[in-house]
């Protein structure tokens, strides 16, 4: 038995409103993209969670999406597809989060570690009036 064309159009017309009414995704319009934070400031060697909630045209949640999360600057932040985010290095990077065609961005300052020591290569020095000597520092952070 042969269907004909328009019958297959109206059954892919209900299909795709049974899945639009579930919430399919690819189907239900994103009114906008939010992150939270927004900004971070982190010191390097830490991580950080960036979350993305979307939200409709009519500004109610849309939840089952996928959002996934990209760094422009990996050699500063990276991130993996789920948003979490580790500082690799001092400066900037701009993380983006895309679900469907909506995206929004969060920036991700990467701070060097503070000193919790700092060491110098002598314990103490004598040294005749108008003499020099070079000492080295070490400074370490708090994990070591």
């Amino acid at each position: 038995m042969r269907i004909p064309s328009k019958a297959w159009s109206i059954a892919l017309l209900a299909v795709l409103g049974a899945c639009a009414g579930a919430g399919g995704a690819g189907i239900v319009g994103i009114g906008s993209l939010h992150l939270s934070p927004g900004a971070a400031t982190i010191h390097v060697g830490e991580t950080t969670q960036i979350t993305a909630v979307a939200l409709g045209p009519s500004g109610e949640q849309v939840t089952g999406l996928l959002v996934t999360f990209t760094s422009d600057n990996d050699a500063v932040a990276t991130t993996t597809a789920a948003g979490l985010v580790t500082a690799v290095a001092p400066g900037s990077a701009t993380i983006t989060a895309r679900a469907g065609s909506a995206l929004a961005t969060a920036v991700v300052t990467v701070v060097p570690r503070e000193a919790a020591v700092v060491s110098l290569d002598h314990d103490s020095l004598d040294m005749a009036s108008g003499a020099s000597v070079q000492v080295a520092a070490t400074a370490t952070d708090a994990t070591g």
